[in-house]
């Protein structure tokens, strides 16, 4: 999952995607509402992904929707973070030592 969204960045490009969230930044109302869809979105993603986890046998954690929606807060942050396309090393990384351990039980 965070491959494609890194990729769909990487394609938009860095310039492009500051420039949509400062102009979003300008309404307030609308800021709100789409961040409360996006973040809607998200959850279900990750409880879509979660519950294929525990199909195949994964033993994973309860955790709260705030929770859930780490992957796409930390993704959105290293992109911010860095001038640089996130590598697949580096994807590697947030995965196998951030988010596997708040996820699997």
């Amino acid at each position: 999952m965070l491959t494609l969204y890194q990729r769909i960045y990487a394609e938009v490009g860095h310039e492009i995607m500051n420039a949509i969230l400062f102009e979003m930044g300008q309404d307030n109302k609308k800021m709100s509402e789409i961040e409360t869809n996006a973040t809607n979105k998200n959850i279900l993603i990750m409880r879509k992904l979660l519950g294929f986890a525990k199909n195949r046998g994964e033993k994973i954690k309860n955790v709260s929707d705030a929770t859930l929606t780490l992957p796409f807060d930390l993704i959105r942050v290293e992109n911010l973070l860095r001038k640089n396309v996130i590598d697949t090393k580096r994807l590697e990384l947030l995965v196998d030592e951030i988010l596997l351990p708040v996820f699997l039980a």
